[in-house]
């Protein structure tokens, strides 16, 4: 039954991006992000790639808006992150091993890369926002509503893809928490707010039933910075304090035994095998600065077996996500990624500020997506993330926000001058001359005789 449903949901999200590329977008972010596939028990994901070829050829008809990727400084950041990228997968230690990341990694930026070819009003960015949100959202939902019917839960897994076990699960819902609470106020209907403060409520329970330290402190950064945005503070602490509330509770000393490890975390087995990856990662990157050992974490992970000292049985990826950048791809890659993901934040937050009067909608998305983004580099501190799809889903819809932000800019000016929108008509056809007037008719004769005489006598007769 539920294999039926998701096979139906794919078909008409296919069908749609057919005729409109746009909900074919939509369908493939959804589809991607809260991956409903795993819920029905189907096996490996079958149908993101029949998404988004049927998106793909939808979106013939929107070739004239290739440009629009030129038109913002985020969607040219991330193609020319593409160039370190593909560099370091062309001359990595083991192309074989960066081939295998590299190709789905390619398949999500054409992907990603149709947000600004596709969104192109206030109205489309309002609803993808929504997406995204609800998208995470539903899934945090689904795990944190098991947890607090059973009284208590620790998830040690998560779903298929990017969000596999506690920790990547955690950063995802966590990043995407601060879209959930944007949605209460883009959403026009009582309904659909109440919906969206159901997504946080369920979202904060999973993330603190996950008990993963990095998960618990990049949900404290995404709750404080949404409080701090908020331009009612104090109502905004206590609506989120009442939605966080029950979860901490139920599984409280779990909670407190775990994250009191942080007093001290080289005395902990897990955190001090993540520092010495890190190290690992510093000497990887010594011996290949330019173009790092590989796209895709695999070769980083191969090399640092010769420097590690804890765990020499096994691989793992750096979990740092700055360090796995400049390990993958070189130092050259990290500075790109940097720029591009700090400079959104600025940007962002100036946006939120400007327009919290006159444009609430453009506020609210950059409020989203500026704690979004925030809130994944914290958490990305503890994790790799290099080939998360969503955190560049995020970046190109900041893209997207600043083209239309400079759209209504220039149309507001434009009004405010009394200047024409369109183009000017050309020159005026020269004035006729005024037809000649009609000729005026002869005076009627003077009368004469008697009459006359009357006339003349009565106003010669003397005043009394």
């Amino acid at each position: 039954m539920r294999h039926a449903v998701v096979l139906v949901l794919v078909s008409l999200s296919s069908m749609a991006g057919l005729a409109i590329p746009l909900i074919g977008l939509f369908g493939y972010i959804v589809f991607g992000l809260m991956r409903p596939d795993t819920f029905s028990y189907i096996g490996p994901n079958k149908y993101s790639f029949v998404l988004a070829v049927c998106t793909l050829i939808g979106s013939g008809r929107k070739l004239q808006n290739v440009v629009n990727v030129l038109q913002d400084p985020f969607s040219r950041g991330f193609l020319l992150l593409q160039l370190p990228i593909g560099l370091s997968t062309l001359f990595a230690v083991d192309m074989d091993l960066s081939l295998v990341k590299y190709v789905p990694f390619l398949q999500m930026s054409l992907m990603a890369l149709l947000i600004p070819v596709l969104v192109e009003t206030a109205g489309h960015l309002r609803l993808l926002t929504l997406a995204m949100g609800f998208s995470l959202g539903f899934l945090g939902l689904k795990f944190g509503l098991y947890g607090i019917l059973a009284g208590g839960a620790h998830f040690v897994q998560g779903v298929e893809g990017f969000h596999a076990e506690n920790n990547t699960l955690a950063l995802g819902l966590a990043t995407a928490l601060p879209l959930s609470w944007q949605g209460i106020y883009l959403c026009r209907k009582l309904w659909s707010k109440l919906i969206f403060a159901g997504l946080v409520f369920g979202s904060i329970a999973a993330i603190v039933m996950t008990q993963s330290r990095s998960g618990i402190l990049s949900l404290g950064v995404a709750l404080l910075l949404t409080i701090w945005s908020s331009k009612y503070r104090v109502r905004t602490l206590v609506v989120l304090g009442i939605l966080a509330l029950p979860a901490p509770l139920l599984v409280w000393d779990a909670f407190k035994t775990r994250m009191s490890t942080l007093s001290d975390p080289l005395q902990e087995a897990s955190a001090y095998s993540r520092y010495d990856l890190n190290m690992a990662a510093l000497k990887v990157i010594r011996d290949h600065p330019i173009l790092g050992a590989g796209f895709g974490a695999e070769n980083a992970a191969r090399l640092s077996l010769k420097y590690k000292s804890f765990n020499l049985d096994r691989t793992q990826v750096v979990h740092n996500n700055y360090l796995q950048w400049a390990a993958d791809s070189g130092i050259p890659a990290l500075l790109i990624y940097c720029g591009l993901l700090f400079a959104a934040i600025v940007w962002l937050s100036g946006c939120a500020s400007r327009f919290k009067e006159t444009v609430p909608d453009f506020a609210y998305s950059a409020t989203g997506l500026k704690v979004s983004l925030v809130t994944f580099a914290v958490g990305s501190t503890f994790t790799s993330r290099t080939n998360y799809d969503f955190i560049y889903m995020l970046l190109l819809s900041a893209g997207c926000l600043y083209r239309l932000v400079h759209e209504h800019e220039r149309a507001t000016a434009l009004g405010a001058q009394g200047a024409p929108l369109t183009e000017p008509a050309g020159p005026a056809a020269p004035a006729l001359p005024d037809p000649p007037l009609p000729p005026r008719p002869a005076p009627l004769p003077r009368p004469t005789g008697l009459g006359r005489a009357l006339r003349a006598a009565g106003r010669n007769l003397p005043l009394r």
